[in-house]
């Protein structure tokens, strides 16, 4: 896969993940260099509370890590069920700190 198609199913996944889950700032990144790919997540809400005293932020950032290969077409489908799973699981366990 060249360059550009990476960046663009990058985008496409950053902006599947931010339709899904609207309450939360995604970003995928990628990287040749390293051979990876990395989805970045915060919980909008904690940020914008953060100096009301809610809690430590950093605790509840998370990212993902892919390896480009899985960004292929035949590997995409699968690819994007293990992300959301994945999102959705830590998802969880910061809705319960935010509650």
């Amino acid at each position: 896969m060249d360059r550009e198609g990476l960046l663009a199913i990058c985008k496409l996944m950053e902006k599947a993940l931010s339709k899904i889950w609207p309450s939360y700032n995604f970003t995928v990144e990628s990287s040749l260099l390293s051979k990876r790919i990395k989805v970045h997540t915060t919980s909008r809400i904690l940020i914008e509370n953060y100096h009301e005293d809610i809690g430590d932020v950093t605790s509840l950032l998370f990212e993902i890590i892919i390896h480009p290969s899985r960004m292929k077409l035949e590997h995409i489908s699968d690819t994007l069920d293990d992300v959301i799973s994945k999102v959705l699981e830590q998802v969880t366990l910061i809705e319960s700190v935010e509650g």
